[in-house]
């Protein structure tokens, strides 16, 4: 037999070495983290005008009703959304924009304008290295008297992606 016989320790410590480095990889993954949640409830306050009226036609959340944090990254990334209803009207449509920077080393570009948010994932801002604290405010429109008083919900996905 020649030399170039791989020994079983040998390939044991191989791959224990492989195992190491993609473990390394995924703890420095960039990461997203997003805290805050919206409910609102909708009732006789929100009539447009006096009793046998509609309803205001859209409502808003506060304008940090959510925070995002871009952590473990020195690259250029960008964060998309989708929602995934629950138990959703289809006559809501529920929008997010991004009211300000945040804080960081990085930059961060795009979202100030209302982006409707759909079952399909689609770019929503993009930015560059740590930003922590970006505030995200939410619209909801549609809302009617037409639609049956419930408890209707959706739940919004938001993901990073190293450019």
């Amino acid at each position: 037999m020649g030399g170039k016989e791989i020994k079983k320790g040998e390939l044991k410590i191989l791959f224990l070495i492989l195992l190491f480095f993609s473990m390394i990889s995924f703890i420095y993954a960039i990461r997203i983290r997003v805290t805050g949640q919206w409910s609102e409830i909708i009732d006789v306050n929100d009539l447009a005008g006096p009793p046998g009226s509609d309803l205001i036609p859209y409502q808003e959340s506060a304008i940090n009703q959510v925070l995002v944090d871009i952590n473990n990254t020195n690259l250029f990334w960008d964060v998309s959304v989708y929602k995934v209803d629950s138990f959703w009207p289809p006559a809501f449509r529920l929008y997010v924009r991004r009211t300000g920077n945040g804080t960081g080393p990085g930059n961060i570009s795009g979202g100030l304008n209302y982006l409707e948010i759909i079952d399909t994932e689609q770019i929503f801002f993009s930015g560059s290295r740590q930003r922590r604290g970006i505030p995200l405010q939410f619209r909801l429109e549609g809302v009617s008297v037409q639609i049956p008083p419930q408890v209707y919900t959706t739940t919004i996905i938001y993901t990073v992606t190293e450019r």
